[in-house]
């Protein structure tokens, strides 16, 4: 089985991959898992953050094969 996880945004800060790395040990040897990174979507321009929303998950659901299931989880961190 794969498992693909898709991340928005393309600069990763080192506690970032430090955690991811970490975070993949914990997985069977036989799930293979795999991060993808998409391109963060423009935020000028004046567009509604809808758009902005909406580019980015095409670009998500470009980067994952056809599947059978979806699970989604988003976080907003705080500024």
């Amino acid at each position: 089985m794969k498992l693909i996880v898709v991340a928005v945004g393309q600069r990763v800060p080192d506690w970032a991959q430090a955690a991811w790395d970490d975070y993949v040990k914990r997985f069977p040897p036989e799930l293979r898992v795999e991060l993808k990174t998409v391109k963060t979507e423009p935020r000028a321009g004046g567009r509604t953050t809808e758009q902005v929303k909406a580019a980015e998950r095409q670009r998500i659901e470009a980067a994952v094969p056809r599947a059978r299931a979806w699970w989604r989880w988003t976080s907003t961190a705080p500024r």
